[in-house]
């Protein structure tokens, strides 16, 4: 008896922990499965300013994988669209420029990320990434999550 129970004692403890490593792991679980289904190279953000996580499931249909991350109060927000593209850094800026916005340039890491005060925007492999802000986020802040993307 004391045997069975050491046995299951220690399928449970391995049970627990292979559960939590899962659990951890399930947002970039989530977004290979969104990858695969879209059609494109998604990837789930190295960077998350402090506070925020991700809000609901991971949304994707034929080309494009969406994100949603909010703050623990759920007062602040913003979304990470990636999808298809055919434009490169400089079509992307005659796009965002058409409208006559202010758009501001930022280089880092090799990313040219075109901002607006709503938006980020940047080309990457032929991926178009944007981040919608539905709060404040600095400069900064949108700059670590765009390359750790």
């Amino acid at each position: 008896m004391g045997r069975w129970l050491q046995i299951a004692s220690v399928g449970l403890a391995i049970m627990l922990i292979g559960g939590y490593f899962t659990y951890l792991g399930m947002p970039n679980i989530s977004t290979r499965i969104a990858a695969i289904q879209s059609g494109i190279n998604a990837k789930y953000p190295g960077y998350r300013p402090t506070g925020y996580a991700l809000s609901g499931p991971i949304t994707f249909k034929s080309g494009e994988v969406r994100m949603k991350f909010a703050y623990a109060d759920g007062g602040q927000s913003y979304t990470i669209t990636q999808q298809k593209s055919s434009l490169n850094s400089a079509a992307l800026k005659e796009t965002l420029t058409a409208d006559g916005g202010d758009v501001q340039t930022t280089t880092a890491d090799g990313l040219t990320i075109y901002s607006t005060d709503r938006t980020a925007s940047w080309i990457n492999g032929g991926v178009l990434y944007q981040i919608t802000l539905g709060g404040a986020l600095s400069n900064e802040q949108v700059t670590k999550i765009a390359t750790s993307l």
